[in-house]
């Protein structure tokens, strides 16, 4: 059996449990979204109701926001809309991150001809596969809960911001509110992002873990559909924990890595 024949039976077994993860991860969110979406909406459309009922002209203004304090609720109920989604997606995420790590040395174990294995010593790992996943594996240093919290926070910024344009431009209450929630929408697609991005990377450390079990120490990166970035390493020789650092190299990156076989 030629090492390309498993290795390209691993790579297919892999990407096809990626789409099986991610799907069941995104309908999940899709789920969390879609609750607070409609919690959002009608949350303003209520203050906007109160304000019109407030004001002479049955219109509301900026000012209005500051001068009643509804700015303040508002603000608060942005930040505590952002923080119950994203509570709900670290949880769902990183049981996402647990299953693709566990599956791939799964697959690694099923796949790999014993006849070309030259140890299978396991030294006990001294930290869960939970922390495993939630190790910082990018430049920026962040693992990826810390990535989902920072993109909360700035959720929670930019609906403040529409709310005050959409409002200056003399939007109406509906305009409005169906206008914050699209933004809402922006974050939902960078959680879909997030989900790909790490579940790859979730895949490629559990291959690589149980090839180093397995006594192998280098293979050579793989560039699939590459950018620029990814088609200059293609075929290029690293160590196992280099490759571990390198894939995926961007958002949505489809790249993997082959097992350097000594003859």
């Amino acid at each position: 059996m030629s090492n390309t024949y498993w290795q390209n039976r691993i790579e297919h077994e892999r990407k096809m449990e990626l789409e099986r993860t991610v799907k069941d991860t995104n309908k999940a969110l899709r789920a969390i979204y879609a609750e607070q979406s409609k919690l959002l909406y009608n949350e303003l459309l209520d203050v906007f109701a109160k304000m019109e009922a407030d004001s002479a002209e049955g219109k509301f203004y900026i000012n209005d926001l500051y001068r009643t304090n509804r700015i303040h609720l508002l603000l608060n109920y942005f930040n505590s809309c952002a923080e119950k989604i994203g509570g709900k997606q670290v949880k769902v995420t990183e049981r996402a991150l647990i299953k693709a790590y566990e599956d791939a040395k799964r697959m690694v174990g099923d796949n790999v001809p014993k006849s070309i294995v030259s140890s299978q010593f396991v030294v006990p790992s001294a930290i869960t596969t939970k922390e495993i996943v939630n190790q910082s594996w990018c430049v920026d240093g962040l693992g990826f809960s810390d990535r989902i919290w920072k993109n909360k926070e700035k959720l929670t910024q930019d609906l403040s911001k529409t709310l005050g344009d959409l409002i200056m431009r003399g939007k109406s209450a509906y305009q409005i509110a169906q206008g914050v929630v699209a933004r809402l929408g922006v974050d939902e697609v960078a959680a879909y992002r997030i989900v790909r991005t790490e579940t790859a990377h979730a895949q490629i450390m559990g291959q690589v873990d149980k090839y180093k079990e397995m006594g192998f120490t280098h293979g050579r990166f793989k560039a699939t559909d590459p950018c620029d970035d990814c088609g200059e390493l293609d075929g290029q020789l690293y160590t196992l924990d280099e490759l571990k650092s390198l894939i995926p190299r961007h958002p949505n990156c489809e790249c993997s890595f082959l097992l350097e076989v000594k003859p």
